[in-house]
């Protein structure tokens, strides 16, 4: 009896042994191909979406100044060549209004030269500004170029505003439709009216 006793102790602690020993290469199995495996893909779309919200390498970055590059591509002259137009018809404004002695001197600098000699012609009639008597000497004249009616290929409409001051207050305002056309290597204008009087037509 004493003898099976032991050797049922002695089974028991084998049994348990070995049971130990199987967990233990079995826990030590798994924990070394969970290292190996490679690390979890990310769900599809996952990494383009931070890389956008990032602004990083993703197709977001640089966007902004893309657009602005679209949008200035579409103007049909560039924008030196839309700012060097505005001023002519600010320029030529400022020597319309006035009635100096000088003032046909002044306009050529801006005009296309068919359109200063219809200028010319109907000078002894250039008598009036918006219903208002011209301006002569002691006065002073600020136009401003207050927006774009058309603009096209190497021409564009202005809409050149300014008002007339005399000892400091103002004694009149004037608003044109400048039309400039870009001749070889300038700005001149072939045209110029009320700006109430729309595009049609032309004035002197």
């Amino acid at each position: 009896m004493n003898d099976f006793g032991g050797n049922r102790r002695q089974w028991v602690l084998l049994g348990t042994f070995v049971l130990l020993a199987v967990l233990l290469l079995g826990l030590m199995f798994v924990r070394s191909t969970r290292d190996e495996s490679p690390p979890d893909a990310a769900p599809a779309g996952e990494g383009a979406s931070e890389g956008t919200a990032g602004g990083g390498d993703g197709p977001a970055a640089g966007e902004g100044t893309q657009r602005s590059g679209d949008l200035f591509a579409l103007l049909p002259n560039t924008e030196a060549d839309l700012l060097d137009a505005a001023r002519t018809a600010q320029e030529f404004t400022n020597a319309y209004v006035r009635t100096d002695e000088d003032r046909m001197d002044r306009l050529a600098e801006f005009t296309d030269a068919g359109y200063l000699n219809l200028l010319r012609s109907t000078e002894d009639r250039h008598t009036d500004l918006m219903g208002e008597p011209l301006p002569e000497g002691g006065v002073d004249t600020r136009s401003a170029v207050t927006g774009i009616r058309t603009i096209a290929e190497d021409t564009a409409v202005y809409i050149v505003g300014g008002e007339i001051t005399r000892d400091g207050s103002r004694s009149g305002e004037y608003s044109f439709a400048v039309t400039v056309v870009k001749q070889d290597d300038r700005w001149a204008v072939i045209d110029v009216q009320d700006a109430a009087a729309g595009d049609a037509g032309g004035g002197a």
